[in-house]
């Protein structure tokens, strides 16, 4: 059984609870790269045991200024209890992180500060990270904030960031965007940047390769950081109905329209019919409620739904 694999994996592998804490520790540094979060997306994805492992090392750095204040024989009596708040093997891989980064106590402590924010399927989310500073969170995102750095990395999903008089550092794999009075939609997939919409103010680009620009709104930036545009109100629109809970297709290829869909309901929508791919769709449809976007979808296009369990089969006639 693969539970019992990943046991003993674990059993064979002593070290792996401190590679989860050089992970929580490097991904809180302001030294770690692209390239690092790379390797830590390839390692975190290696195993369900890396990943289990890695959230419990991330909960004990949360802990971490309440480890500090304990003197030796505080420390001592801890990590020989068995109080659920601070266990051995959570103790260990918090210290794991700190021997990691050698001398850098401070760094270390002021990492400890740092915040994971996630959203589910469906799921949004409002963040206040310090006055001047806040964020949108849309589905199934993921961002790391330490408001004492003035930092945000974003992992995945869309952000909406809005600065005002607030000097914040946004980072993504492979740059970073700084601003002080800004309104942007950051949107990363796979670890990489997909979309910039500078939405008001202005704000500095800057890849890891020591590319840069200075953007000034309203402006969309592509992924590849080369190819900067000045959308118009009808894109601006439809890039930005996710906020108000909309999705707005013009001539959207169906199978991309039913991804996006995907994001914002439990209930699933599942092409049936290499043929459903190709079609188009175009209007206004709520986020959220997959049922009525079939429905509508059986007046517009040719195709059939039918229920299977969790999911709605969007089958073809042809099929």
């Amino acid at each position: 059984m693969a539970g019992l694999r990943d046991i003993y994996a674990v059993m064979r592998r002593p070290g792996i609870e401190r590679e989860a804490a050089a992970w929580a520790a490097r991904l809180r540094s302001d030294r770690c790269t692209s390239a690092d979060r790379e390797r830590f997306f390839a390692w975190r994805e290696r195993s369900p045991v890396h990943m289990a492992i890695f959230a419990e090392a991330e909960s004990a750095w949360d802990e971490l200024p309440l480890i500090r204040t304990l003197n030796q024989p505080q420390l001592s009596a801890a990590m020989d209890s068995r109080a659920p708040l601070l266990s051995r093997r959570r103790l260990l891989a918090a210290m794991g992180g700190t021997a990691v980064l050698g001398g850098g106590a401070m760094l270390t402590w002021s990492a400890a500060a740092a915040k994971t924010y996630e959203t589910k399927r469906g799921e949004r989310r409002h963040v206040d990270v310090a006055q001047g500073l806040s964020l949108d969170l849309d589905v199934l995102t993921c961002v790391r904030v330490d408001s004492g750095a003035r930092r945000v990395d974003v992992e995945q999903g869309r952000v909406r960031v809005m600065a005002s008089g607030y000097d914040a550092a946004i980072h993504f794999s492979g740059g970073v965007i700084v601003a002080r009075s800004a309104m942007f939609d950051l949107e990363c997939r796979t670890g990489k940047l997909e979309t910039l919409l500078l939405i008001k103010g202005d704000c500095s680009f800057k890849e890891d390769d020591g590319r840069g620009r200075h953007l000034v709104a309203p402006g969309l930036l592509a992924g590849d950081g080369t190819s900067f545009s000045r959308p118009d109100s009808t894109t601006m629109d439809r890039m930005t109905a996710w906020r108000e809970g909309r999705a707005i297709f013009d001539n959207e290829p169906l199978a991309n329209a039913v991804t996006l869909m995907n994001r914002y309901d439990e209930v699933q929508l599942d092409l049936r019919g290499t043929d459903l791919s190709s079609l188009q769709i175009s209007g206004t449809f709520r986020l959220g409620d997959n049922r009525k976007f079939a429905e509508a979808l059986e007046m517009l296009l040719p195709v059939t739904t039918r229920p299977k369990g969790a999911r709605l089969l969007l089958i073809s006639p042809s099929a």
